[in-house]
């Protein structure tokens, strides 16, 4: 697994990554706590209720795009929602995010915070 830098997307990482040819076993890893408010930030600005897909909608664009299009695999090596007594806004967030991927072909590691 060879992650994109900072392993995001954003910034230019996806656009301006490098990917080594000639080697068959290699796979491009992405972490991505999106929707960024919702999922992982910790201070203003964070919401507990999942309800806008946007930036979801972005990632998987970005990844099918910038990737899987030119036969490049791709795993989310790591994503997940902190828990913020919201277990039915995790659990709508997850089921989108990972059909999501799945619709692309893409594997999620789930990071589970406790």
């Amino acid at each position: 697994m060879i992650p994109t830098y900072g392993a995001t997307i954003n910034g230019g990482a996806a656009e301006n990554f490098k990917f080594p040819s000639g080697d068959d076993k290699l796979i491009v890893s992405v972490h991505s706590y999106s929707p960024y408010n919702f999922a992982l930030n910790p201070g203003d600005g964070a919401i507990s209720t999942f309800s806008d897909t946007s930036e979801i909608d972005y990632l998987m664009n970005t990844l099918k795009n910038t990737f899987l299009s030119k036969n490049i695999p791709v795993i989310l090596g790591e994503t997940g929602a902190m828990n913020r007594d919201n277990e039915d806004d995790r659990a709508k967030w997850a089921e989108y995010y990972i059909k999501s991927a799945k619709a692309i072909g893409v594997p999620c590691v789930i990071w589970d915070n406790g």
